[in-house]
């Protein structure tokens, strides 16, 4: 079974520049990739929400994590998609807040490399517990910031060097891809009151997803893809660990079957598969979400630039003076 276990670079740079390892002249290019943040790109365009319970247990999985976000903005790029913005958001039953807690991308000013997703999962996981009371769902923040995508603004404490007073979302996406990320067991779930809102991920208006509202307006329901990682609801410890040895234990998430149900993409995957970081995950998601923009989608070569961090060395036009080895 293939397996990400080096780590892969960034690709959310600002500017048309990404770095890969070509293994010339020993030591790492910056390669210009008409790939991400060109001007003259005209390849489908792609936003990316995370949305992640941030407890003080959730820095145990913050290196899995800042990897999993990553690639899997370098699976949309290896699909032919630009992943032009992407953020991260609370998954929490705190009471309702749409702070960015990270956002990476073009014209942001911050990459993964300048803003590690994973320092900024710490910071927030050790320095921002949540409260006991008022609860609310675990929904609540990415619904609140569906409701004007285009009013998220970044603001960082000072102990991140995150770039303040950005918009992540200028323009509305060919895609929508919004990653739930809940490894930890929920204090409301989908049967309680204070989660009467969450079916609306569900909800359309006239095509559009009922719950985005876009600068631009709304976005198309099928082009609205959902992944939702999680354990089960209120799996304790000893059962989570048994679960995570045989996958097909898991069940498929409720509110994955209502957003398929009215037309949307949604997955459920395992927690500890997220944590394997399976190549056949990436692979059929690529297709999938490239086949939404009519790509034709080499599921390998989703892999290989993965595995590549960000882009085929034979695919790139080296800089002047620079030749390959042999």
């Amino acid at each position: 079974m293939r397996r990400f276990t080096a780590a892969a670079l960034p690709l959310l740079a600002a500017g048309c520049t990404i770095i890969i390892k070509p293994n010339v002249g020993g030591g790492d290019l910056p390669v210009p990739v008409p790939l991400v943040c060109a001007p003259d790109n005209t390849a489908p365009t792609a936003h990316v929400i995370f949305t992640m319970r941030v407890e003080k247990t959730t820095v145990n999985l913050a290196d899995h994590y800042g990897q999993f976000m990553v690639n899997t903005t370098l699976m949309l790029a290896g699909a032919g998609l630009q992943p032009t913005s992407a953020v991260l958001l609370r998954a929490d039953e705190r009471p309702v807040q749409t702070e960015v807690l990270g956002a990476w991308g073009c014209g942001i000013g911050d990459t993964p490399e300048s803003l590690p997703p994973t320092a900024v999962i710490r910071h927030y996981a050790i320095n921002e517990p949540l409260e006991a009371s008022p609860l609310g769902c675990a929904t609540d923040t990415v619904l609140k910031a569906g409701e004007a995508l285009g009013d998220l603004v970044t603001r960082y404490p000072s102990e991140l060097s995150g770039t303040n007073n950005r918009r992540p979302f200028s323009n509305a996406p060919d895609v929508l891809l919004v990653v739930h990320l809940d490894g930890l067991p929920r204090r409301t779930g989908l049967g309680d009151t204070e989660c009467a809102d969450a079916g609306a991920l569900a909800s359309t208006r006239g095509g559009d997803a009922g719950w985005v509202q876009d600068t631009d307006g709304g976005i198309d329901m099928s082009h609205v893809v959902h992944w939702f990682i999680a354990t089960d609801e209120a799996m304790d410890r000893a059962t989570f660990v048994e679960q995570c040895r045989r996958f097909e234990a898991f069940p498929t998430d409720v509110l994955a079957d209502q957003v398929a149900g009215s037309g949307g993409h949604a997955t459920f995957l395992p927690m500890c598969e997220m944590l394997g970081a399976d190549a056949g995950f990436f692979k059929e998601q690529g297709k999938l979400i490239g086949g939404i923009v009519g790509l034709d989608v080499d599921p390998d070569r989703v892999i290989d630039v993965i595995e590549g961090g960000g882009v085929l060395p034979e695919d790139v036009e080296l800089p002047e003076g620079v030749r390959p080895p042999g």
